[in-house]
């Protein structure tokens, strides 16, 4: 993704901070509802000509300790929530903020869920699981589910060695393909 990928995390990180620090918005919907709106307003996608239809996938969740709930809300990416023994995907909307839209104003959805400590939540982009092999097959949803369950309760730092070993041993020397970011949170 390169330059482009760059240009729209720049982009993406200005506007979330002026959604979220100066106009002090923060539910996760109508932070995600805010972004898509200045990505579309600073990319002139709204313009009939436009050839720009570049779109950010992510998700942004609020935590309440004192109410001891968690405020989820997703474009096209999921929140991985690891507590009691079960691993649950909590699916975001199925649309991107900025890019092409067809309807006339773009909404997302919260999901409220119960904060239950200890636990862990995931937030990732789809570059780890799309990283291919040399065998061109990819690492896989599933697969990366799965480690994260397998290793919530390990300290975050050995979860990160856990992955990245993983990551190059799958890689077997291929170049990584997309941008690869997880972020972990220990509740």
């Amino acid at each position: 993704h390169g330059v482009p990928g760059s240009f729209m995390s720049l982009i993406g990180n200005t506007l979330l901070n002026q959604i979220v620090n100066e106009w002090q918005i923060k539910n996760p919907a109508l932070v995600l509802e805010n972004l898509h709106e200045q990505l579309r307003k600073a990319l002139k996608q709204d313009e009939f000509d436009t050839k720009l239809h570049a779109s950010i996938d992510i998700g942004f969740l609020t935590i309440d300790y004192i109410n001891k709930k968690i405020l989820y809300s997703g474009a096209n990416r999921p929140l991985l929530y690891v507590n009691n023994g079960k691993f649950q995907k909590i699916p975001g909307d199925i649309r991107s903020t900025g890019g092409f839209q067809v309807e006339s104003k773009r909404r997302f959805t919260n999901k409220e869920l119960d904060l239950i400590t200890p636990g862990c939540i995931y937030l990732t982009t789809d570059g780890f699981s799309d990283q291919m092999s040399i065998n061109k097959k990819k690492f896989g949803q599933k697969h990366l589910h799965d480690m994260l369950f397998q290793i919530h309760e390990k300290p975050m730092a050995l979860q990160k060695e856990i992955l990245l070993n993983a990551l190059d041993n799958h890689r077997s020397g291929e170049d990584q393909i997309d941008d690869i970011c997880i972020l972990g949170i220990k509740l």
